[in-house]
């Protein structure tokens, strides 16, 4: 039968013939190589195994014709680690992107970019040879790379930085996934090149945050976001955009403060990454004078709110608290330090764990206390007693604003050997705010008279 009549028979035939396709094979072996050699991102030996190659490389003297076949796969998760990274050898980084170009390799070039990324940072020599190197050959990439390159130039060191920042604040999501929405992925939505992006985010921020104060809610996403998962970024380039991040947050705040909500925002993420202002050293030494002073300011400010909002909850008689915070909060411009004191119940609804507090020892879990320090006197309220007491300055009975951590007060001494009270002499006819008042008019900045010349 010739192939014409064939055709012709089953055409004309009932049953049709049945093809049956071949088991495919490409899946499987893509899954084989991916759980050998990674998906392009992760690596999948362990730390120890590439760490085992980085010494066999070394141990090359950086030849990389000594390199062999199987460990040059791995090569690109190595090539910024160690004291002397192979990256920086300058003949072993154009050998290994010469063997990456022939014959072309995508996956390994792809991978290359998210470690370039990763490991960014424009000091070293290597990351500006490999960024020219990605820059000419961008388009051959596997996405994203391509699409960041038109978008973003995202293999130029200088520009890079600055178009992310851009593009993340102009855009009009917020939140966890709003600097990964430009497109970055894995190792290269984090590390040096997110950094660099953060430290250019920090300085747009700083000079539009009074007029737009969302933009620092949104540097505070992106640098909280950072801080809690990336670990490879060195410390000093680490420190440097912490700084500029947290006196972009504050700066924009010298002549008015933001709304209550934002600018908690603001202290519960400087208080978590940084300390408290007042008792850790950390970036503080190093920012701005005038962002310090800010934040002392806010400190200051939400501890004397905070206390009368938690003895509200204890104290008897709600119109005389509210007089007394009135009163204080009328002169937080002439208070220089306020401390907050408190037993494990208020400790816990004073919130800010990391915030500087004082532990009130022998009290109920409710009570807690405040020390202020207002030209060279120290004043304590308390939630359990109607009125403050007072030490001029240079009474060494004085309690003082302690900003060790887990130091304790007794209740005792919050007053022994105080000098004064508004609930001294109430037989005067005197409120006690204008007892008050012309006792810290009187004294102010003056020191206790010593006994031999009372």
């Amino acid at each position: 039968m010739t192939l014409q009549e064939t055709l012709e028979h089953s055409l004309r035939s009932a049953s049709l013939p049945r093809f049956e396709r071949s088991p495919a094979m490409v899946p499987e072996v893509a899954h084989s190589l991916i759980a050998r050699y990674g998906d392009g991102d992760v690596p999948r030996k362990t730390a120890e195994e590439l760490a085992a190659l980085l010494r066999r490389v070394e141990r090359s003297g950086f030849d990389w014709a000594k390199v062999g076949p199987a460990d040059r796969l791995d090569v690109a998760w190595i090539l910024w680690d160690g004291a002397k990274p192979p990256a920086e050898k300058e003949a072993f980084l154009r050998a290994f992107l010469d063997w990456i170009d022939t014959p072309w390799r995508k996956v390994q070039a792809t991978r290359l970019a998210a470690v370039w990324a990763n490991r960014f940072d424009p000091r070293a020599r290597s990351i500006h040879s490999v960024a020219d190197w990605l820059k000419e050959r961008a388009a051959q990439l596997i996405e994203p790379w391509p699409l960041l390159a038109a978008e973003f130039d995202i293999f130029s060191c200088e520009e890079a930085p600055e178009n992310l920042a851009a593009a993340f604040l102009a855009a009009r999501e917020r939140g966890k996934s709003s600097f990964r929405g430009l497109g970055l992925r894995g190792r290269a939505a984090r590390g040096g090149l997110a950094w660099a992006a953060l430290g250019a985010t920090a300085r747009r921020v700083e000079g539009r945050a009074a007029d737009n104060p969302e933009l620092a809610l949104r540097l505070v996403d992106f640098a909280t976001e950072l801080q809690r998962e990336d670990r490879v970024v060195g410390a000093a380039a680490r420190r440097e955009v912490e700084i500029a991040v947290a006196e972009a947050v504050l700066l924009p705040w010298h002549d008015a403060a933001p709304i209550e909500a934002i600018k908690e925002r603001i202290i519960v993420y400087l208080a978590e990454h940084h300390g408290d202002v007042r008792t850790n050293a950390g970036i503080w030494s190093r920012v701005r004078p005038p962002a310090r002073a800010i934040l002392h300011d806010w400190l200051k400010r939400r501890t004397v709110a905070t206390f009368f909002s938690i003895a509200g909850q204890t104290k008897a008689g709600a119109a005389q608290l509210r007089a007394r915070k009135e009163f204080w909060m009328a002169r937080l411009d002439r208070i220089d330090d306020a401390w907050f004191v408190g037993a494990s119940q208020s400790l816990a609804a004073f919130g800010g764990e990391r915030l500087g507090c004082g532990r009130l020892a022998g009290a109920k879990p409710e009570q807690c206390a405040m020390i202020l320090k207002m030209k060279g006197m120290t004043i304590v309220e308390t939630s359990y007693d109607e009125f403050e007491s007072v030490w001029l300055a240079g009474n060494s009975l004085a309690p003082p604003p302690d900003h060790r951590p887990n130091h304790y007060y007794w209740p005792a001494s919050f007053a022994t050997g105080a000098d004064f009270s508004s609930g001294y002499a109430k037989d005067g006819g005197e409120h006690w705010q204008e007892r008050l008042t012309d006792f810290i008019e009187k004294h102010a900045g003056a020191p206790r008279p010593r006994a031999d010349a009372q």
